[in-house]
């Protein structure tokens, strides 16, 4: 009698006596953004904390063959950085502008804060809508927090340097001529 073909879902159909050759992903499987592997299959035997309820087995069970596939995916950086650093760096640059532009231009000065602030805090909404959900701080988080903290600090900065050049008072300085008295 044949052996019946198995079908793994995503992997090519093979017959139970075919375990020696390569198995292969079929066509058109979308992993964009991925580099998968070449997969791998194994018989094992496991040990279930079962016995499946059938009384013949012992408790603490006994060891079942399984099926095992192994795919090794591979995540592509590339357009992850470019997705989520490249901007975070750009808006960071930016706020360094606050430092080069002059002190009368406080206006402009705290506007810029406030707007990387606000483009960060986007930012930030816009990436974890597509993240899962986790209870811990992940590296993005962290790296979202520290720049929150530099453009808060740079406005901080401005609007405290602003404020301090708008209390001095102009001192004019004369110049005194030693040369004409007598």
């Amino acid at each position: 009698m044949p052996a019946k073909p198995f079908h793994l879902g995503w992997f090519q159909t093979f017959q139970a006596n075919e375990w020696k050759t390569p198995y292969t992903l079929s066509e058109g499987v979308p992993f964009t953004g991925y580099s998968l592997g070449t997969p791998t299959l194994s018989i094992i035997d496991h040990q279930y904390e079962t016995n499946f309820g059938d009384i013949r087995v012992p408790p603490d069970g006994v060891p079942f063959s399984c099926i095992a596939i192994d795919l090794p995916v591979k995540r592509i950086v590339l357009p992850h950085i470019v997705k989520l650093f490249v901007p975070i760096f750009i808006v960071i640059l930016i706020t360094a502008l606050i430092f080069v532009l002059p002190a009368r231009l406080e206006e402009a000065r705290a506007g810029i804060g406030i707007t990387a602030l606000l483009t960060i805090i986007a930012l930030q909404w816009s990436t974890e809508g597509d993240l899962p959900s986790v209870e811990y701080l992940t590296m993005l988080d962290v790296i979202y927090i520290l720049s929150m903290i530099y453009i808060v600090a740079a406005t901080g900065y401005s609007v405290l340097a602003s404020r301090r050049g708008l209390h001095e008072k102009p001192t004019a300085v004369t110049a005194t001529s030693t040369a004409g008295s007598a």
